[in-house]
């Protein structure tokens, strides 16, 4: 089968066999993608993502929603919790700790937030920064963990962050009113949901975006074509292609992969589909209804087939530190997954 292979920001004609496992690369030259093309690509890394297919993180589901996101090209994902009471959150880690296929770590998105930044966040359940509630609470689940967001902006968070980087765990500003010198003094290298549930970019007061902007920062961004608009992915990418990188998230939610018009109680709220969007009642965005499937295919649309899979694959790969792709992606001239193979290719 001929494909063109996207890997690494090239761009090859190759021959793929699926049968003997083989991929023979042409390196001669950079292949055009026609309306015709397939094209081969490594399988997807959702690094925020709260559920799929009516399942919660938050009930427990983790490793049946693994499933299914593998089943869509996700290789790996990081089970994403809410801020909810500790009981709640030891629940969602539970299933975690057989580390079954595709688990690259869970995100504990609270509850250290800024409740003036929460959004669908539950309010009633945010606490102020505090290391040794958060060891004396989840105690080896901890280990589990591979990304905190926070708001380094609130008391208690110095001590936090350093513990937390002690552990080799990620720290994301998220939720945030924090200014862009308190991110400063505090070295955030990670931001969540850019643009997003933080204090708005002034002239005066570039705050987390100017910071992200300038910055050598990893941002996460939810490209649904709701909560960043095409405009606002093009300047992050511009902003970040010398030093930091982008990362495409789903932020995905139990209302992902269901139809338009669907309702659920959801994080204590009720929350529904309206085209397209997960909002609450007040119409605040609560997560998202795609899949990375679902971002990976706009932004191939509306940014060119590299920038998808550095920013759906090969970046969240090498940030969260994963192994070489065992899911391998065949995907048409639009960027839809048509086929997901599992297998150990041999290249050549």
């Amino acid at each position: 089968m001929k494909v063109v292979f996207l890997r690494d920001n090239t761009q090859l004609n190759a021959e793929f066999d699926p049968d003997r496992r083989t991929l023979q690369i042409d390196r001669s030259e950079h292949a055009e993608i026609t309306t015709n093309s397939n094209c081969l690509v490594p399988g997807l890394i959702d690094s925020h993502c709260h559920g799929v297919d009516g399942m919660d993180v938050m009930e427990g589901k983790a490793k049946q929603i693994g499933a299914n996101l593998r089943s869509r090209g996700i290789e790996y994902y990081c089970p994403t919790t809410v801020t909810a009471k500790w009981s709640e959150i030891r629940h969602a880690l539970e299933p975690c700790k057989d580390r079954f296929p595709g688990f690259a770590g869970v995100h504990l998105e609270g509850p250290f937030i800024n409740p003036n930044r929460s959004g669908a966040q539950p309010s009633d359940q945010i606490e102020q920064p505090d290391y040794q509630k958060l060891a004396n609470e989840l105690g080896e689940l901890l280990d589990l963990v591979k990304i905190v967001t926070l708001a380094p902006e609130l008391n208690g968070s110095r001590q936090l962050i350093s513990e937390l980087r002690n552990r080799r765990i990620a720290v994301s500003a998220g939720h945030t009113d924090a200014t862009s010198k308190q991110l400063h003094e505090h070295k955030i290298d990670r931001i969540t949901h850019f643009y997003n549930a933080m204090r708005p970019f002034h002239h005066r007061d570039p705050g987390p975006i100017g910071y992200g902007l300038t910055e050598n920062v990893t941002l996460e961004i939810i490209y649904d074509r709701i909560h960043v608009s095409a405009e606002a992915l093009q300047i992050a990418l511009r902003c970040q292609q010398e030093n930091g990188c982008v990362i495409a998230v789903s932020d995905g939610t139990a209302l992902s992969g269901q139809p338009d018009g669907t309702a659920c109680e959801m994080w204590g709220h009720r929350v529904s589909m309206r085209q397209g969007a997960v909002r609450l009642e007040n119409g605040t965005l609560a997560g998202s209804a795609a899949t990375l499937a679902d971002v990976f295919r706009n932004i191939w649309q509306d940014e060119g087939p590299s920038a998808a899979v550095e920013a759906c694959s090969e970046a969240p790969r090498k940030a969260l530190g994963l192994p070489e792709p065992r899911l391998w992606l065949l995907v048409d001239a639009e960027g839809n997954i048509i086929k997901v193979f599992e297998m150990d290719l041999a290249i050549s």
